[in-house]
């Protein structure tokens, strides 16, 4: 187990693709604060239905069926302690994905909370994907040598696919048509290498 502070940096849009591709059924993301965990847990409710084609169902509710299911650590412990989820992780699984049809489990909990449950569910946070989670990638200092890396990897895209970056962020926000070639990958790198440029003042 790789413990919880030592664990990869990840953001928001990372939990929603591990839910997407993740091997894992099992998805456990910790933020800093419970305003985090909220902010976490809102947008994969906003998020998740169109990459999922799944509701989300966020406990306490009246059903879990063929949804993705977000659930705040702090409801799972007010049912069961922390040892009692370590000993039915496979169980909690199977029931779930085979019984209820679900896409995914993700329990979202803060960095403090999760401190003492990991000393309590080793054998859950085993067969589970373990992500800390921002809910901004980090941006960069305009004095930092990173930035002309950046700005020509940004220029690439630009030339690539003939929009500029205000164009491209435009056209997601309003939905508009994107080109054929941008690929799904292609679009985060893009949107990823815009925030982490955001404090940078475009070149004329």
């Amino acid at each position: 187990m790789i413990p919880h502070t030592h664990a990869p940096l990840r953001w928001f849009n990372d939990v929603a693709q591990a839910v997407v591709d993740g091997p894992e059924f099992i998805i456990i993301a910790v933020c800093a604060t419970t305003e985090e965990c909220s902010g976490l847990t809102d947008w994969l409710s906003c998020v998740l239905p169109g990459m999922t084609g799944c509701v989300v169902a966020v406990p306490p509710c009246e059903s879990v069926a063929q949804s993705v299911v977000v659930c705040p650590l702090e409801y799972m412990l007010s049912v069961h302690s922390a040892s009692a989820w370590n000993r039915c992780g496979d169980r909690l699984t199977r029931s779930l994905r085979d019984d209820y049809f679900c896409k995914s489990l993700v329990i979202i909990a803060t960095d403090e909370q999760m401190a003492t449950f990991a000393k309590d569910a080793p054998d859950l946070i085993s067969i589970s994907a373990f992500m800390r989670v921002q809910p901004d990638l980090p941006a960069l200092d305009p004095g930092s040598p990173l930035v002309p890396a950046y700005q020509a990897e940004l220029k690439r895209y630009e030339e690539a696919y003939e929009l500029s970056t205000p164009e491209f962020m435009r056209h997601l926000f309003e939905l508009k048509d994107l080109p054929e070639a941008l690929t799904d990958s292609a679009i985060r790198a893009w949107q990823n290498v815009a925030q982490i440029l955001r404090n940078i003042d475009r070149q004329p």
